[in-house]
């Protein structure tokens, strides 16, 4: 979807016409005339395209990609786009995020002049872009059609590098193309007689002493529903199966529900110690479903990187959209639709134990003022260099880091620390030459961005509504959705479904994960205890009991033999050459460092790429 606001038909078409360049897709071009401005807007109509509009009476549309839900099932045609219309009219898009689905939606007014920008409540499977452009005000959902529109000036925001190199995104409102807004999740944007106005419509609950009595039971009903709308929205679908615990508990619902076999797909790794392949066939064994397995083996897969990044839009640094893409690519070959597994980590609370620690430690009389200088002072280097070595030590060194911050700070510590673990306590922006790394400075964070952790209650919420809305959003639903559309995949998730989050919201935190201080370093985590307990019996007791791996790929290996006589200008010519951003004796450091096997850098090495 791609659309403008104009203040006249000419411009509005040759505006429309100039992003068609920059689509793929089969796309129908809609006009529509109000007083003082024309609605110009390109609707995708692809084969199975997720994309609806809806004309409504006098100058009113609306148009939506994605999937919504109303009354329990999913709208048909452009039912959903004639729903949200209604809502604006009524004034009630306040309860937009009620409605179970993944969406992004632009609504126009014409009689008021008024566009309003709709993102649901997690974002990033469907994302809405925006800019001021002499032709008028765009919009749209994939950056490459706000690129070849004209909206970008070929200038990087110093801001949004900034961030992407200090914690490995760049969070909106801002994008690395300085001009091009996004709006943040569970925001609507209002653009009226040239004013833009952006609001959270959905603020995060924080956990609640609330009915617990059978939670597991409730859970596993909760999903199952969602499942089952999940099923409905699509002629004909299929699941990613990792092997898993939150894609497996999918096919077993989705088992349970279709009279025929269900199609799986998974990834394997032949030979390499993270292949996880063996566990995604039991699961497929346990189920008789039509399992479908792409082995991924060489470091050849990486000689498509260019087509990736292009399908990512914007630099993330988990690297795992590279099994993501060759997935969906392989995955579309067999149906148009597949029900994924992710929202569970986030949801639940991944980053917990710092939560703990800081809930614990940070109520002891003079911790945190130890903590911040330990970390901060001349000792921090050698500090680093001790820890680094043992997952323990370096879980005690993000401890430090974020007992004596506020929450957004202690989240983002944790990301310095996956991103710059080669490097720390450096910053990875010391990979800059000087003059880049002057313009590019800390990296601020919006105010809107920055206040989630605001609207919730104790330290576990926060660092849950912060995951949520940063990584979640802006990374891995991100990556998911953005590499299903580019091999026209539509990816459903049950996880994320409204009324799986608002039971999940209202479980008290010893529902959602479990431990102590004393026993979080020498055991497994107890996170997601009550999926644990809703899949207890479902699933192959081999798949509960199974270390979690996360849907990686052996990258350090692989770069190691596609990096081989490759230098930084080489690897990375756009950014030595024209535009001169990094220091080239720093990187080709780094690059050594890698090959020799001295350190592993290839979080730092595919954020560059």
């Amino acid at each position: 979807m791609f659309g403008v606001i104009a203040e006249t038909d000419v411009e509005a078409r040759a505006t429309v016409e100039a992003a068609r360049a920059a689509v793929d897709q089969p796309h129908e071009a809609v006009f529509v005339q109000s007083p003082g401005a024309t609605l110009g807007l390109l609707i995708d109509t692809a084969t199975g395209a997720r994309e609806a509009f809806h004309h409504g009476s006098g100058r009113d549309c609306a148009a939506i990609a994605g999937a919504i839900t109303t009354n329990g099932r999913p709208p048909e045609g452009t039912e959903a786009a004639a729903t949200l219309l209604r809502m604006a009219n009524d004034d009630a898009l306040d309860r937009a995020h009620d409605l179970s689905g993944l969406f992004a939606a632009a609504i126009w007014q014409g009689e008021s002049g008024r566009l309003t920008l709709l993102s649901d409540w997690i974002g990033g499977i469907h994302q809405l872009f925006h800019a001021r452009t002499p032709a008028g005000f765009i919009f749209g959902t994939d950056a490459h059609s706000m690129l070849a529109s004209g909206a970008w000036g070929g200038k990087v925001d110093d801001c949004a590098l900034g961030q992407y190199l200090d914690f490995g995104h760049s969070l909106p409102p801002g994008t690395l193309f300085e001009g091009i807004l996004k709006l943040p999740a569970g925001c609507q944007l209002s653009y009226h007689a040239g004013e833009v106005q952006v609001r959270r419509t959905f603020q995060p609950s924080s956990s609640r002493d609330g009915e617990t009595g059978d939670a597991a039971g409730r859970l596993r009903d909760a999903h199952r529903e969602a499942v089952a709308r999940c099923m409905r929205s699509s002629g004909e679908v299929g699941a990613f199966l990792s092997g898993g615990l939150d894609s497996s508990l999918n096919v077993a619902a989705m088992s349970e529900l279709s009279d025929a076999p269900v199609r799986t797909f998974s990834v394997a790794y032949p030979g390499e110690e993270i292949d996880e392949s063996r566990y995604a066939r039991l699961v497929a064994d346990r189920f008789n479903t039509e399992h479908h397995e792409l082995p991924l083996e060489s470091a050849g897969v990486l000689d498509e990187l260019p087509e990736m990044v292009w399908a990512l839009e914007e630099p993330a640094m988990d690297y795992s959209f590279i099994p993501t893409f060759n997935l969906a690519r392989f995955a579309r070959k067999h149906v148009p639709a597949v029900i994924s597994g992710d929202g569970p980590d986030h949801l639940f609370g991944r980053h917990y134990p710092v939560a703990l620690i800081r809930g614990t430690l940070g109520r002891v009389p003079g911790v945190r003022a130890i903590a911040a200088a330990v970390t901060g002072g001349e000792r921090r280097g050698r500090l680093w260099r001790r820890l680094r070595g043992s997952p323990g030590g370096r879980h005690l060194w993000k401890a430090l880091q974020s007992v004596g911050c506020d929450p957004l700070q202690a989240y983002l510590s944790i990301y310095r620390e996956i991103a710059c673990r080669g490097l720390l306590p450096e910053r990875a922006d010391c990979l800059l030459c000087d003059q880049a790394r002057a313009d590019v400075g800390g990296g601020e964070i919006d105010p809107l961005m920055a206040g989630i952790a605001d609207a919730v209650g104790g330290e576990f919420d926060r660092i849950i509504a912060l995951d949520l809305n940063i990584d979640g959003s802006c990374g891995v639903f991100a990556k998911v959705g953005k590499m299903a559309a580019h091999h026209d995949l539509a990816v459903h998730e049950p996880y994320l479904d409204a009324r799986v989050r608002d039971l999940i919201d209202a479980l008290p935190a010893h529902l959602k994960a479990r431990g102590s201080v004393l026993d979080l370093p020498g055991k497994r985590l107890r996170r997601k205890v009550l999926l644990y307990e809703a899949a207890r019996g479902a699933l192959p007791q081999e798949v509960l009991d199974k270390p979690k791996q996360g849907f990686r790929a052996p990258i350090a290996d692989w770069l190691r033999e596609w990096l081989e006589g490759r230098d930084a200008e080489q690897l990375l010519p756009a950014l030595t050459g024209e535009i001169a951003l990094l220091d080239i004796a720093r990187v080709n450091a780094l690059l050594d460092e890698h090959l020799r096997g001295e350190r592993n850098h290839e979080t730092l090495i595919m954020m560059l790429i």
